[in-house]
């Protein structure tokens, strides 16, 4: 079993799409396979966008939740067998609603709106912090 060969196991952050691969080769050819997600069987489920194909599973818009380890198992009338596990890390923002600012106003000019935007591994933030500067007594 494996990550979709397309993807980057070390970049997968929350809301990308993700597919992984059972890798098969039965005599007697396998008659059913099936996913788990930290020993518990995934089911399909369309409105969560979770699709089973013949032999991949399709994971839309991951979330932390979806992180961990994946196996797939095949099974014959022979028997059955699972492969080895693959571990989803999902990269996700921490959603910190404080920011901090030290700013020193040198002159009248220095008085304003101050924005600012981090940016990290998971991307960069979508909406700007925003600082108001008055001087003081004139709150």
């Amino acid at each position: 079993m494996s990550l979709g060969s397309t993807l980057n196991p070390n970049d997968i952050k929350e809301g990308d799409d993700v597919y992984f691969e059972c890798n098969i080769r039965a005599n007697p050819k396998e008659h059913r396979i099936s996913w788990y997600h930290n020993d518990q069987q995934v089911t399909q489920n369309m409105s969560s966008g979770v699709f089973i194909s013949t032999k991949s599973l399709v994971l839309q818009r991951v979330m932390r939740r979806d992180a961990g380890l994946y196996t797939c198992r095949a099974a014959n009338q022979i028997g059955e067998a699972s492969s080895q596990a693959v571990y989803l890390r999902v990269q996700l923002s921490t959603g910190g609603t404080a920011s901090e600012l030290r700013y020193r106003a040198a002159s009248e000019r220095d008085y304003g709106s101050l924005l600012c935007r981090a940016t990290n591994a998971v991307g960069r933030q979508k909406k700007p912090c925003v600082f108001q500067i008055v001087p003081a007594g004139n709150l």
